[in-house]
């Protein structure tokens, strides 16, 4: 009797320890496998913050460029405007000037229209002088020297016509056209140079 209580004694151990091993071993399992998810998921949340700040630094680059670019684009559309209306400004200085050559003894009426002429065209160049120089201070040198060379060519052109070379203007249509049309070009350069690249002078 005995011996058939230490054999089922030793059957049951057996069994027992078996089993215990099968359990320590399964559970050690499931714990590492726990463990290794756990540690997955702190990867995954690493990697997930670091890609959002790469976002969100990439995402603040570019909108800031785009504002830059945005601002350039401004101020470039704002000088073209105000340099046809000085333009035209010098268009009307010539042809007041060229009628009063014209008149025997202007009227105190006709005397005049010189003086407004005159204060058009100051006030238009004046405009003009004041875009380039905000403009200068964002944008690359090769458009502020057309916007310069423009600016004392039509200058020049004013000074003798008000000196009484009302022809001038007509004269030196040639090159004027030519500087405008270069200041055209170096207004589009500059701003498909900021799409791709940093300018010459940067703010």
């Amino acid at each position: 009797m005995q011996i058939i209580l230490w054999a089922l004694s030793v059957i049951v151990a057996l069994f027992i320890g078996g089993f215990l091993k099968s359990y320590l071993s399964k559970k050690g399992e499931n714990l590492a496998t726990h463990e290794d998810i756990n540690r997955l998921v702190e990867q995954v949340r690493a990697v997930t913050q670091t890609t959002k700040e790469i976002e969100s630094k990439i995402s603040g680059e570019l909108w800031d460029r785009q504002k830059r670019w945005e601002l350039r684009r401004d101020l470039l559309l704002d000088l073209l405007r105000r340099t046809t209306v000085m333009s035209n400004a010098l268009t009307a200085l010539s042809s007041t000037y060229t009628a009063r050559t014209q008149i025997g003894r202007p009227t105190a009426q006709q005397e005049q229209v010189p003086i407004e002429s005159n204060d058009a065209w100051l006030k238009a160049a004046d405009d003009y002088d004041q875009a380039v120089f905000v403009m200068d201070a964002v944008c690359g040198d090769g458009i502020t020297r057309s916007a310069l060379k423009l600016s004392g060519l039509c200058k020049r052109i004013a000074r003798a016509i008000i000196s009484g070379n009302p022809g001038e203007f007509r004269n030196r249509m040639e090159e004027w056209t030519l500087q405008c049309e270069e200041l055209r070009k170096a207004a589009r350069q500059e701003l498909l140079e900021d799409k791709d690249r940093k300018p010459s002078r940067t703010p």
